[in-house]
């Protein structure tokens, strides 16, 4: 994914860039020519993401903010936008990859001990979360554009004590796949 030295650097949005695979991905891209737009919960943690990237030779624009929150999507979504220049419209830059990262494992354990709270906060996070950033991000993407969304294997194989992480593994896999249909000729 290394971007040519001529022309504008391509955008990409990562959530969950706070660490793991977000951050990871965060600091690959910044060395490969990407500028970023990171966004996670914790400040603290992006700010210190976006110091590495920066010293990649990316430029860095960060909003802390739970993807649970569909309001805090759109917002956060735009406040990026806004600050990369980036915008919806007809001969304006446009948002070439989201990388739908945000995701996490909480209350592993057999399902009949499982706490209503653990699979709520999954799901929302792992399923409702995507849904609600993807949605935000589409308008300012363009032909070409790409949306990774970071699924597991344990959407195909299940493990014990991973009941509704691998159910929410698996949406993200049905969901990438009808996506994809419905948005491969925009």
């Amino acid at each position: 994914m290394n971007q040519a030295a001529n022309g504008p650097k391509p955008w990409v949005l990562i959530s969950g860039a706070t660490s793991g695979f977000g951050e990871a991905t965060a600091l690959t891209l910044s060395a490969a020519g990407w500028n970023v737009l990171l966004a996670g919960r914790r400040q603290e943690r992006l700010e210190r993401v976006a110091e590495a990237c920066q010293t990649a030779g990316a430029e860095v624009h960060i909003a802390a903010w739970d993807v649970r929150d569909r309001e805090a999507n759109d917002h956060g979504v735009a406040q990026l936008m806004q600050a990369a220049g980036l915008g919806s419209g007809d001969g304006v830059p446009k948002l070439r990859a989201l990388v739908n990262n945000a995701g996490l494992a909480v209350g592993k354990g057999p399902f009949d001990e499982g706490l209503d709270d653990d699979w709520a906060r999954m799901l929302d996070t792992n399923v409702k979360g995507l849904l609600f950033l993807a949605r935000a991000c589409v308008p300012y993407m363009c032909a070409g554009s790409r949306m990774v969304n970071m699924g597991s294997i344990a959407g195909k194989q299940v493990y014990t004590g991973g009941n509704v992480y691998c159910a929410s593994k698996h949406a993200v896999d049905a969901l990438s796949q009808a996506m994809r249909i419905d948005l491969v000729d925009r």
